[in-house]
C-alpha cells in the first residue's frame, strides 16, 4: 500500500471521527435545549447533518495542508520501519509481565495486611 493511501486512509478516518464527534454534541445540546428538528419533514436531521459537514470540511483542511502532508508521509516511513515482535516474543514478553503484576500485588497486599494489623493494634 502505497504512503499516500494509508494518509489519505487516516485523514478519512480523522474526518469521520471528527463529525461523528460534532454530530453527538449538537444532539446533546439540542436536547438539553428542546429544540425541535426544523427539517422534520425532509427526512434530515441537524445533527447528522452539521456531522456530515463538519467531517467533509475536515477532510478537505487535512488534504490541502502542505505541511500535515508532509509530516504524515514522514510518519508513515517510520512506521514502516518498525520490526514488530515475533508472537514468541510477544507471548514470552506477556508473560513477563503478567508475573510481574502478580508479584507486585502480593507484596502491596502484604504491606496493606501488615498495616491494617498495626493500624488495628493502635486503635484497638
Amino acid at each position: 500500500m502505497s504512503n499516500q493511501k494509508i494518509i489519505l486512509a487516516s485523514f478519512f478516518s480523522a474526518a469521520l471521527l471528527a463529525g461523528y464527534l460534532i454530530m453527538q454534541i449538537v444532539d446533546s445540546v439540542m436536547a438539553m435545549f428542546e429544540l425541535g428538528n426544523p427539517l422534520a419533514g425532509t427526512g434530515l436531521e441537524i445533527p447528522w447533518l452539521v456531522g456530515l459537514v463538519t467531517g467533509g470540511i475536515t477532510f478537505y483542511v487535512f488534504y490541502r495542508r502542505e505541511d500535515l502532508n508532509s509530516w504524515a508521509n514522514i510518519v508513515v516511513k517510520e512506521v514502516k520501519k518498525i520490526t514488530w515482535p515475533t508472537y514468541k516474543e510477544a507471548k514470552a514478553a506477556t508473560l513477563v509481565v503478567i508475573v510481574l503484576t502478580g508479584i507486585v500485588a502480593l507484596i502491596l497486599g502484604l504491606f496493606d495486611w501488615v498495616f491494617a494489623s498495626l493500624t488495628g493494634i493502635i486503635y484497638s
